[in-house]
C-alpha cells in the first residue's frame, strides 16, 4: 500500500511538472501572439496613416486641378468676350468704311 501511494505520488508529482510545462510553454505561444498581434495592429496604423497621407495628396491634387480648370474655363470665358467685341468692332468698321 505504501508502494502504491508512493507511485501515485510519484505520478501526481510527475503530472504537475508536466502540466507545469505545458503551461510555460502556452504562455510562451501566447507572449509571442501577442507580440505578432502588436506588431500587426503597428503595421495597420503604419498602412493607415500612409493611406490617409495618399488621400490627402490625392484629394489636393484634385483640388488643384479643378482650380486650374476654373482658372481656364474663366480665362476662355474672357478671351470670347474679347473675340466678339472685336468682331463687332471690326464689322462696324467695315460698315463704315462701306459708306
Amino acid at each position: 500500500m505504501v508502494k502504491e501511494l508512493a507511485r501515485k505520488s510519484e505520478a501526481l508529482v510527475s503530472d504537475k511538472q508536466a502540466a507545469t510545462e505545458a503551461s510555460r510553454e502556452a504562455e510562451h505561444r501566447c507572449e509571442k501572439l501577442a507580440e505578432q498581434l502588436r506588431d500587426a495592429e503597428t503595421a495597420l496604423a503604419e498602412t493607415q496613416t500612409a493611406l490617409d497621407r495618399k488621400v490627402k495628396h490625392e484629394a489636393a491634387a484634385v483640388a488643384l486641378a479643378a482650380e486650374r480648370a476654373a482658372e481656364t474655363a474663366e480665362n476662355d470665358r474672357q478671351w470670347g468676350e474679347h473675340m466678339q467685341s472685336a468682331t463687332a468692332r471690326f464689322e462696324a468698321a467695315m460698315e463704315e468704311a462701306e459708306k
